[in-house]
């Protein structure tokens, strides 16, 4: 029937789309994540610039003397990617071709810096205490949410929403 009047499934009059309801759910989850990794990346870098200057201390552990700059420096870069994923979610819901790509690469780069951050507490000394179960916790969500994105967006009904042709990006 939709057919008849110049319109396909997942159309509405005057050509607008309609956004699959498993994409409103990934940008709501995305939305909540990029509230975690805007306060998270906020405060520890905050915390992180406040140590620097008293890394000198020589009664300072010495892994504390790699570790606040690795650390600060990974959430610098969690913070950029936050900044990219306010864009991405506003473009996946917005329904922009160029959503797409930002989509599939962020939660990869999201995975790297959780990995990149648990590594560093898995390098400090035990008896420093640092690597806590929620920093595990951290990795393997990535891992699960990126799972989940991956398998979601690349089917056919949202690439479709996206405007994202088959033969521009491969399934």
């Amino acid at each position: 029937m939709p057919e008849e009047h110049g319109m396909h499934q997942g159309s509405l009059p005057g050509g607008r789309k309609i956004r699959p309801t498993g994409l409103m759910v990934i940008t709501a989850l995305w939305a909540l994540g990029l509230v975690f990794n805007l306060s998270y990346s906020i405060s520890t870098i905050r915390l992180g610039l406040g140590l620097l200057p008293s890394l000198a201390d020589a009664s300072i552990p010495e892994w504390f003397r790699l570790g606040v700059p690795a650390e600060t420096a990974i959430s610098f870069l969690i913070f950029v990617l936050a900044l990219i994923q306010t864009v991405a979610i506003l473009g996946l819901w917005t329904g922009r071709a160029w959503s797409y790509k930002l989509a599939l690469t962020l939660p990869i780069l999201f995975v790297i810096t959780s990995g990149s951050s648990t590594g560093l507490y898995l390098l400090a000394p035990a008896e420093l205490g640092l690597l806590e179960l929620e920093d595990i916790a951290n990795v393997i969500s990535a891992v699960f949410f990126l799972s989940i994105y991956w398998s979601y967006l690349r089917r056919p009904h949202v690439k479709e929403y996206l405007g994202v042709q088959r033969d521009q990006i491969s399934s």
